[in-house]
């Protein structure tokens, strides 16, 4: 009977606790692999909501720009002298790459505000007559804007007298605004944050004389 009450008392034996072992190492990277993932996700959603959160912004901004704008002019470039004309970039053909109007709170008829990319990032210049240049950057240093396209179809006066070439329509302006980029990570093994967005904007100022 004592030796029965031994042997009913022994513990685990060497195989036991090294299978036991085993299975708590497994169970272990296990749960820690799918921690580090749910942290990198974390962390990807965050960057993604954040350039999202900066790209509508400024998309915003232009967009507020020129719903109450008018006389826009459509070109690939910024000219040597702001014109105070307008010009037509309509859908079918390669849209333009620079928009140019006067702005809203315009104090003086040649005041204009022009929208442009350089170097990936999306630049609003402020020319008011009389006064210096204010550049103002629209988007942040860890976004890049790979493209920005604009649209513009029925910019012209009906009688073609303040329009570029003598041309002329019976359109309201519609701004058609494509912009595609990417984010720059803060960590070089992150993949890029790619976004494509595009908006129709139109004028609310009747410009048809």
């Amino acid at each position: 009977m004592r030796n029965s009450f031994f042997r009913s008392q022994s513990g685990f034996s060497l195989v036991e606790i090294i299978v036991v072992l085993g299975l708590f190492s497994t169970i272990s990277t296990i749960v820690l692999g799918s921690l580090f993932n749910a942290q990198a996700i974390n962390a990807r959603l965050q960057e993604t909501q954040s350039i999202l959160d900066n790209v509508n912004l400024s998309t915003q901004v232009v967009t507020r720009d020129i719903r109450f704008g008018s006389d826009f002019y459509c070109t690939d470039s910024i000219p040597g002298v702001i014109p105070s004309v307008r010009k037509s970039c309509p859908l079918g053909g390669t849209g333009g790459t620079v928009l140019i109007f006067p702005p809203s709170d315009a104090t003086n008829p040649l005041d204009r505000i022009v929208y442009s990319l350089t170097n990936g990032i999306l630049y609003k210049n402020e020319y008011r007559y009389g006064q210096p240049v204010e550049i103002l950057q629209m988007t942040a240093g860890d976004v890049v804007i790979e493209s920005m396209t604009y649209y513009v179809d029925g910019a012209n006066t009906s009688n073609g007298t303040s329009d570029e070439g003598g041309l002329s329509d019976y359109k309201q302006p519609l701004i058609t605004l494509l912009i595609s980029g990417r984010s720059i990570s803060a960590s070089s093994a992150r993949t890029p944050v790619m976004f494509n967005l595009q908006t129709s904007i139109s004028a609310r100022e009747l410009d048809n004389q």
